[in-house]
């Protein structure tokens, strides 16, 4: 775990600075119901938990939540914000590139932007294939608001930020590259 990227600092205001428009929530919502119950799926593995931001409402729909997070935090973030309608998720810590479940033991897993903060996404992508069932679905995010060139002008300011400061930049995945990893993965 010590290359991935802990948000444990972040628990307290990370659902304040990533919060979702209601009507893109319960868009978001439908969307990845209609995909688990083309799966079969009633079970669901979240790699990166973190708050429940995305899986929340899942599971008060319902769905039984599997949630592994590398950062107590954030995943006691999602239990002070469940209620009686909440289906109650089973949460570990652990790694996404070291995950302690059996092969094929999932028919849904979700990652929503998880895959770039990992210490191998590689490794990461190679567990989740082993834990997916055959036939089994991986959602992930497609893609972010705005245009590319805007992201990328936005992570070198805070390139340059953290060099002003002594931090050294990280390295970032874009998310058409985690979509191509995904695709050339199986």
């Amino acid at each position: 775990m010590k290359d991935s990227v802990s948000f444990d600092r972040a628990a307290e205001f990370y659902d304040r600075t990533r919060a979702l428009k209601p009507e893109v929530a319960e868009a978001l919502t439908g969307a990845l119901l209609t995909e688990l119950r083309k799966a079969g799926a009633n079970r669901l593995l979240e790699v990166g938990v973190g708050t429940g931001r995305i899986s929340r409402p899942l599971m008060r729909a319902g769905i039984h939540v599997v949630g592994m997070d590398i950062s107590t935090g954030m995943m006691g973030q999602l239990l002070r914000q469940l209620t009686a309608e909440h289906t109650r998720p089973d949460l570990l810590l652990g790694d996404a590139t070291r995950m302690p479940f059996r092969d094929g033991a999932f028919k849904a897993a979700l990652a929503v932007h998880v895959l770039h903060l990992v210490a191998s996404m590689d490794d990461a992508l190679a567990e989740i294939r082993r834990i997916l069932a055959p036939g089994g679905v991986l959602l992930h995010q497609a893609q972010t608001e705005g245009p590319p060139e805007a992201m990328r002008a936005h992570s070198a300011w805070w390139d340059e930020q953290l060099k002003r400061h002594g931090a050294a930049p990280i390295r970032r995945w874009w998310f058409a590259d985690i979509g191509e990893k995904i695709t050339a993965s199986g």
